[in-house]
């Protein structure tokens, strides 16, 4: 069974070997870049969120309707109620996702 350890130094002859430390480097470099990717995804996908919120608010209140009499507007009230909690849901993971992606960065600036 082949291990770990019996193959991270490269062949078993040569101990001046640098095949695990830059196995090692080279993780660490694509780690960082997986955190930087993730942390403009979260921002991107904020953005979007939020720009998708503002766009349903402003559809409740351009929405006319305000005519109509018995169950239709009683459905229609509930239909625009419910778009405008929809948005505020938005609204929030936007938050949250910015959040996250600041967390994020901090954390990266820690590292340093």
């Amino acid at each position: 069974m082949a291990k770990f350890a019996n193959h991270f130094w490269g062949s078993s002859a040569d101990f001046c070997s640098t095949a695990g430390f830059d196995a090692i480097r080279r993780r660490l470099k694509e780690g960082k870049q997986m955190g930087k990717d993730l942390e403009d995804f979260l921002e991107k996908r904020g953005k979007i969120e939020k720009e998708y919120a503002e766009s349903l608010l402003r559809l409740v209140k351009v929405a006319s309707g305000k005519d109509e009499i018995g169950t239709l507007r009683t459905s229609w009230e509930q239909l625009k109620a419910e778009t405008e909690n929809v948005a505020r849901q938005h609204q929030t993971l936007s938050s949250h996702l910015h959040e996250e992606a600041h967390a994020l960065k901090d954390f990266y600036l820690q590292q340093k």
